[in-house]
């Protein structure tokens, strides 16, 4: 059962004041809350395997993301993949994992990144070589593989290379302006180009 330690303790004929007032509330602790004490449907995180897991129990696995536990196993969240058919308006064909960002003339078509001096933010990536007018499936948002240019890690965020135009990423430790994904694994090696699994965000 869930337990509420206050923050400050008053004593006997004490007059609160509103720094006593504030402790209270403000540096109280919450202890030993278990699914049991929420309401119905809420599920809290664990940080270790619970030992008689159920359906809907959240888990803090090995890799710092959040599992679900459903099919009778804790399993990475659904990735609520997002993706549309659009046909490459580029000159040349657009590899696996390649950043695009939407045609200006038509918006069912995309384009390749480099093409543009601004190097726009890309809508998604290719999930598969796309050769020019062609269509294909272009992935928005969820879980999808990228080129990445060098090594990454789990938690490396990544952005386009404007750097070295082409139909590469390159990874930063630190969220930009530009960063459009997650890296979901480590892996890669120093100039070389690697399909890297991540989760795209907008």
């Amino acid at each position: 059962m869930g337990t509420i330690t206050p923050g400050y303790s008053f004593t006997e004929h004490e007059r609160p004041s509103p720094t006593t007032l504030h402790a209270l509330i403000e540096s109280a602790a919450l202890n030993n809350v278990v699914n049991d004490d929420l309401a119905s449907g809420v599920r809290i995180a664990h940080s270790a395997t619970p030992g008689s897991p159920i359906t809907g129990d959240l888990l803090i696995g090995s890799d710092f993301l959040l599992d679900l536990y459903y099919s009778s196993a804790f399993n990475g969240q659904p990735s609520e993949a997002l993706s549309l058919t659009l046909q490459n308006d580029s000159a040349s064909s657009a590899l696996k994992g390649c950043p695009v960002v939407l045609s200006p003339a038509v918006p069912s078509r995309f384009k390749l990144m480099s093409e543009f001096s601004s190097r726009l933010y890309p809508i998604g990536v290719t999930e598969g070589i796309i050769a020019a007018a062609s269509s294909g499936s272009v992935a928005l948002q969820g879980t999808a593989l990228v080129r990445v240019l060098g090594t990454f890690a789990t938690g490396d965020f990544i952005r386009y290379n404007s750097a070295s135009p082409g139909q590469n990423c390159i990874v930063t430790t630190a969220p930009l302006s530009d960063t459009f994904a997650v890296a979901l694994e480590s892996g890669g090696t120093g100039g070389v180009v690697t399909l890297c699994s991540c989760r795209i965000f907008k």
